[in-house]
Parts: structure tokens; sequence; C-alpha cells
């Protein structure tokens, strides 16, 4: 589970906030703040998890999720490929 977590944290780290979209109104300031919550959260989630916290780790990811959702309106999330 680390190293997923890790993996994660990795990819979240080139993460870039979206060029400017007149449809989703975001601007560039608010994309690059939640570009940096999501970075943020990543690091929180994963030490919650690591000390057991799992309430606080669900609320974190919560709030990912409501970030990438305001980040990518619109953007289904991917299957999960098969589990190895």
């Amino acid at each position: 589970m680390t190293v997923r977590l890790t993996v994660m944290t990795n990819m979240a780290k080139s993460l870039h906030p979206p060029p400017p979209d007149p449809d989703v109104r975001l601007t560039a300031e608010t994309a690059t703040t939640l570009v940096g919550e999501v970075r943020d959260d990543l690091g929180r989630w994963k030490w919650f998890l690591w000390y057991g916290n799992v309430f606080r780790a669900l609320q974190t990811v919560g709030g990912i999720i409501m970030d990438l959702e305001k980040l990518h309106p619109g953007d289904e999330p991917s299957k999960p490929g098969p589990s190895s």
C-alpha cells in the first residue's frame, strides 16, 4: 500500500494546472492553488493511513476528489486494471 501511495504522491508532483477554459470558469490562480492542495493532501493522506487515522484519511480523500473534479469537470475516472 505504501508503494502505491508513494507513486500517487510522485504523480501529483508532476500535476500541472489545466489551460484556461472559459466554459469551466476556473482562473489560473485557482487552478494553481487546487493543484498545490492536492499535492499537500496526498502527503496528509499517507500520514493518516500510516498512523491508522482512517476517518481523517477518508475526509482527505474526499477533499482530493473534490479538488480534482474542480480541475477537470466532467472527466470520468478510469476503470482500475487487474490487481497484481
